[in-house]
């Protein structure tokens, strides 16, 4: 009985790391996930920015103005 709890307390130590390496590897993975969608969000909003202003530039009406006046 005493050579089994000492191997009990050895398998529950390696389960409970293999368990925290698998959730920093599932942490790592959706930071990563994160990272990229705050960069297309970025890309998306230059490119929305981007198109805005040619728009803008060729005489498409700016929302909230009116004959180059804030609208209130």
């Amino acid at each position: 009985m005493n050579e089994q709890l000492p191997q009990a307390l050895q398998d529950m130590r390696q389960f409970a790391l293999r368990a925290m390496d698998e959730v920093r590897g599932e942490t790592r993975a959706v930071k990563e996930n994160n990272a990229y969608l705050v960069q297309q969000l970025k890309d998306q909003e230059a490119t929305l920015d981007t198109f805005r202003q040619i728009a803008y530039r060729h005489g498409v009406p700016i929302p909230g103005h009116r004959n180059g006046g804030l609208v209130r």
